[in-house]
């Protein structure tokens, strides 16, 4: 299950801090993740996932009124049934393979924000995170963004085109591996974020700073086990 251990960049995000050319450009704040529902009826040893109906995503206490939260939710299922956001969230994208499903979101902050409740057409399994970022434009905070899924050997984040200088560019990989995993291989020139390895499922996050507009190279982030994923790259605007 997911835990404290996975979020490998803190709130202060110093090694990503060196990346950030301008200076002022969106700051990663916190990552709070929501791990899988798990069935503890007691019918068999030992709690399993289960499928749910909806999911609330966790997002801080403390977040602030204007910081951007983006969602990252992750579904498993053999069928993709439509999903109602909370009220605010903006779709970023949805990238859907047979077995996993990765859909991106966006939403400010507010001072009277309720819980984020993520709702099903019918059951699926369900698990994500949510990141809080600062430093954000505040009328149109995405630039652009890729996204493919299918086999691990086939599949990388894909290459993205910018229209600002200074972006913030989220990488996200969500895989429908189901056991404790060896952990991902991140290329030196992101920084990890998140590396959801227990059991289930494997996901992982991580960010780089782009100067200039232009071109952002297809991005991997492998991982030794088999799998089916997701894979999308996000460009974020400073503010």
């Amino acid at each position: 299950m997911a835990t404290e251990d996975d979020i490998l960049l803190g709130c202060t995000s110093p090694a990503l801090d060196t990346q950030r050319v301008p200076l002022e450009g969106a700051r990663i704040v916190a990552a709070t993740q929501t791990p899988m529902a798990l069935d503890d009826s007691g019918t068999t040893p030992t709690p399993i996932p289960k499928e749910v109906a909806s999911i609330t995503l966790n997002s801080p206490s403390d977040a602030q009124s204007g910081q951007l939260l983006i969602a990252d939710l992750i579904t498993f299922s053999g069928s993709a049934p439509t999903i109602t956001a909370p009220l605010g969230w903006q779709l970023i994208r949805d990238d859907i393979s047979p077995t996993t499903r990765q859909s991106l979101y966006y939403h400010f902050a507010g001072s009277n924000d309720g819980p984020a409740e993520w709702k099903f057409t019918q059951p699926v399994y369900a698990q994500g995170v949510v990141l809080t970022l600062d430093n954000v434009w505040s009328t149109d905070p995405i630039d652009s963004s890729s996204g493919m899924t299918g086999p691990k050997d086939q599949v990388k984040a894909p290459a993205l085109t910018t229209t600002d200088d200074g972006d913030l560019v989220l990488v996200f990989f969500a895989t429908d591996f189901a056991f404790t995993a060896p952990g991902a291989t991140f290329p030196d020139n992101v920084i990890p974020i998140v590396n959801q390895v227990s059991d289930p499922d494997s996901y992982w996050i991580a960010a780089s700073y782009q100067a200039h507009r232009g071109k952002v190279a297809e991005t991997d982030i492998p991982s030794p086990q088999l799998y089916a994923v997701a894979a999308a790259q996000v460009a974020v605007r400073r503010r």
